[in-house]
């Protein structure tokens, strides 16, 4: 099943910024270096890379190095995984070449 999130805060830049849109799918396996969305109890939904996959657990990292992240570094269960991000959309971009094709007509 394919869901979609927006994505807040700065922990994923430069690949994902807050406001981006990410299409998540729940099929398939998830391998190091995926980005995932993961329902973590402490947490809430966090969307973070995968740094290391066992059978059972996943570590994540984040890819903005300026920013510090609790949940990664340490093992997360599996069973919070929520979907793997196949596609993202950076809508401030998008909007504003929408907004720039419109003005030219």
């Amino acid at each position: 099943m394919l869901r979609v999130f927006r994505v807040t805060g700065d922990s994923m830049l430069p690949c994902v910024a807050s406001g981006d849109l990410i299409i998540t799918t729940g099929f398939g396996q998830v391998a190091t270096g995926d980005i995932v969305v993961m329902a973590l109890p402490d947490y809430g939904r966090v969307v973070k890379r995968v740094r290391q996959v066992t059978k059972h657990w996943l570590e994540l990292a984040s890819d903005n190095r300026e920013t510090f992240s609790s949940c990664c570094g340490s093992r997360q269960p599996k069973t919070h995984l929520v979907g793997t991000v196949v596609f993202s959309v950076n809508l401030k971009r998008l909007l504003a070449r929408i907004k720039g094709s419109w003005s030219a007509n």
